[in-house]
């Protein structure tokens, strides 16, 4: 059965169960929970993933299988977490402790 492909918008057979979701975060209490209010709200399931490398190889592996990446900037690699999901053509939800404009470039 073929699905919907959210990222590149074709319909081919009919509309998804759910839509897929990487949140790229360490902290794992912030993770569960954020899970499962995502979850409950609306049909997706949400891979959480705790390393950037890790995520680099879940992505290598299933480049267009999410529909969208969350991630905080909170820590020493928040940058680079943004960058990893770009790469992958992904929309990034960021999760910020302030703005900055380089955080926003």
């Amino acid at each position: 059965m073929e699905k919907f492909n959210f990222r590149k918008g074709v319909r081919k057979n009919k509309a998804p169960s759910h839509i897929d979701i990487l949140l790229l975060d360490n902290d794992v209490d912030h993770s569960i929970v954020l899970k499962q209010v995502i979850e409950s709200r609306i049909l997706a399931k949400v891979t959480v993933v705790k390393k950037v490398e890790d995520a680099k190889v879940l992505l290598q592996k299933n480049p267009d299988k999410f529909f969208i990446g969350i991630t905080s900037v909170l820590d020493n690699v928040g940058l680079e977490k943004i960058d990893l999901l770009g790469e992958f053509g992904l929309p990034i939800i960021a999760i910020l402790d302030h703005f900055e404009d380089e955080v926003r470039d």
